[in-house]
């Protein structure tokens, strides 16, 4: 069994060990702003309307999604520190998602993260889902 004073001392050895690591190998275990919250910009998504998007919701086989739409619902000005664009996704009626961010994978724009919620169900069996993005004028490193 260790005693109180060699337990001590082995925290105190740790402690002035992590104190004494330079400032930079921190700052590189820690994952940038820019690249897990970065997405691509009203430009980019309106150049693939009309393509599909694949998502894998847990528990459920993997659904395709067509995007219908990219809109822009307010253009950021000198006054407005965001711009808002919609993203309207059609799927099928069988697979029924409820609002939740989800992992989608497109051919282009690669792999995303997004918050998708249900909107309507129209007659001809197709469900529409809308993702609503609020961007900052300097995000979204592809536009």
């Amino acid at each position: 069994m260790t005693s109180r004073r060699h337990f001590l001392a082995g925290c105190s050895v740790l402690g002035t060990a992590v104190a004494l690591q330079p400032a930079a190998l921190w700052a590189a275990a820690e994952p940038s702003v820019a690249g897990p919250l970065a997405a691509p910009g009203l430009s980019a998504f309106g150049g693939e309307v009309g393509t599909t998007f694949r998502l894998r919701p847990a528990g459920h086989p993997p659904v395709t999604f067509c995007l219908e739409a990219a809109e822009e619902l307010r253009h950021a000005t000198a006054g407005q520190a965001e711009r808002q664009f919609s993203l309207l996704f059609r799927g099928l009626q069988e697979c029924a998602l409820e609002q939740n961010t989800y992992c989608m994978e497109h051919a282009r724009l690669g792999r995303l993260q997004l918050f998708i919620v249900p909107v309507q169900l129209r007659k001809d069996g197709a469900r529409y889902y809308e993702a609503i993005f609020n961007q900052a004028p300097h995000q979204g490193a592809m536009v």
